[in-house]
């Protein structure tokens, strides 16, 4: 079994070295789904490796602002830095053509339901996730989202089932035909958790 230690420098060497921005790109089959705290969750993980990155809000959800507020006393105009990670609130798609070519070495794009607005940033992410969650009455919402979306779709997308079981993705795998990771719940979007770092690894696998 390859070590954690040894997945993170292999990921951190893919990253770094390449002479553009590694895109991570993070949708959800819904509203609320939880793409934004995910989001934030991969690129602290990839600070902590010693990565240079950005976080752009792509979904029209405003809560980057609300971020900004709980740690700064006045607002920045459309940018802030915290614990390492450069936030990009409401980025517009000419904004986000802007941030790539500046010098960070990975830009996580928290995209949300605006997958169609961000069709082409999506498809030629370097590492394209979609965000659900498990439940008997959320199963609609995947087939819908694959359905709506299937013109977009790749087979290398990593589909993430919160907190979810292995009966559960198994169930997924059987009525859908994909293959779902799951990430155990973490409150602290900017803390560092074994368990789950471990599974953001498997992502970049």
């Amino acid at each position: 079994m390859v070590s954690s230690k040894s997945q993170k420098t292999h990921i951190k060497n893919l990253i770094k070295n390449r002479e553009k921005s590694f895109v991570i790109a993070v949708a959800g089959t819904s509203s609320g789904v939880g793409s934004t705290h995910q989001s934030i969750l991969i690129a602290n993980f990839l600070r902590r490796l010693g990565v240079k990155v950005a976080l752009a809000e792509c979904n029209n959800s405003n809560a980057f602002a609300g971020i900004e507020k709980s740690i700064a006393y006045k607002a920045s105009d459309n940018n802030f830095t915290f614990k390492g990670v450069h936030f990009f609130k409401n980025t517009t798609k000419e904004e986000l053509d802007f941030i790539k070519n500046q010098n960070f070495q990975a830009v996580v794009l928290d995209i949300g339901k605006n997958i169609k607005k961000y069709r082409n940033s999506f498809v030629n992410s370097d590492l394209a996730i979609v965000i659900t969650r498990i439940s008997e009455w959320k199963m609609d919402e995947i087939e819908n989202f694959r359905d709506n979306n299937a013109e977009i779709l790749m087979d290398r997308i990593k589909w993430l089932a919160l907190y979810s079981t292995f009966i559960e993705r198994s169930e997924i795998k059987k009525r859908f035909g994909i293959k779902a990771y799951s990430l155990p719940f973490i409150k602290d979007a900017f803390s560092k958790n074994k368990e789950n770092e471990k599974a953001i690894e498997s992502l970049f696998l």
